[in-house]
Formats: structure tokens, sequence, C-alpha cells
């Protein structure tokens, strides 16, 4: 073997092996990889759909901030800022209930190809903060975006 080849042949050849073994092991549901799947799918995420996600949090806590200054004066009849959104996607009457994919999925209708989410705020996740600084805690609440679709983005599933 040359020089080269003889140095890469151990770093092949232990990537080939854990690569296989977690592989194996994952499927054997050994050890936890469905969090580093997760992990793995995070980090490869585009740079297009980072910023589509980050406008879309913007966009949302624009929203956010309008509704929550009407819940303030009391000119609101909604009880969270949730509600005050799920209210303006229905404002049109033809949408009318909003439901999660897996919910939809549950019930046996599927989401018709093209159709763009109504995003509401998720449920609360506690995290570490990524740049504490001093005399901070080092949790926050971190609230991510839940994708809802209306009873006009579905269709039964045929029963083939």
């Amino acid at each position: 073997m040359t020089g080269t080849l003889a140095s890469e042949f151990p770093i092949r050849y232990w990537l080939r092996k854990n690569f296989i073994l977690n592989r194996r092991a994952r499927c054997q549901n050994k050890t936890p990889g469905r969090g580093a799947e997760i992990m793995t799918i995070v980090r490869s995420i585009s740079p297009e759909a980072k910023s589509i996600y980050k406008m879309r949090r913007e966009n949302l806590k624009l929203l956010s901030r309008t509704l929550q200054l009407q819940m303030k004066s009391g000119a609101a009849d909604f009880d969270s800022v949730n509600e005050g959104l799920i209210q303006l996607y229905s404002a049109d009457g033809e949408h009318t209930t909003f439901k999660t994919f897996q919910q939809w999925k549950e019930e046996g209708k599927f989401i018709i190809k093209g159709s763009k989410a109504f995003t509401v705020w998720g449920s609360p996740k506690k995290t570490a903060r990524p740049e504490a600084e001093e005399g901070e805690t080092d949790e926050f609440k971190y609230w991510p975006l839940c994708y809802l679709f209306s009873n006009k983005q579905v269709e039964e599933r045929s029963q083939s």
C-alpha cells in the first residue's frame, strides 16, 4: 500500500464498521437511535428551509403581537393567541376545522398535494439558552411552530 492509502484504510474501516454497527443497533432498538436520526435530519436542513422557517416564525410573531394587544384592550373575543390565529384563518368561512397532519391521518383522510399549512404556536419546550449571560437562567421556553391543515385541504382516503 502507498502512504496515503495505508493511512486512510483504518479510518475508512472504522467508519464503515461503526456505521454498520450503529445501524444494526438502531434496528434492534438497543440504542436510542431516534434521537440521533432527528439530530441528523436537523443538521441536514437546507439553508433555504431554515430561512423559510424563520420567515414564518417572524410573521407569526407579528400576528401574535397584534392579537395580544387586542386581548389586553378587551377588543378580542378569544382567550388565547392560537384561538385568535384560528379565527383569522377561518374568517373566509371555508376553513372551519383545523387539525395536524397526524390527526387527519388518524381520521382516514390525507392532505391534498400542494396545500400550505396554517401556522400556530406549539406547546412550549424547555431548552437550554444558546448564549446565557451572567445572571440569566440557563433554561427558557421555546415555542415551536405547529402546522395545521383545514377541512378544505383534505380528502377522504379511497378504500382500494
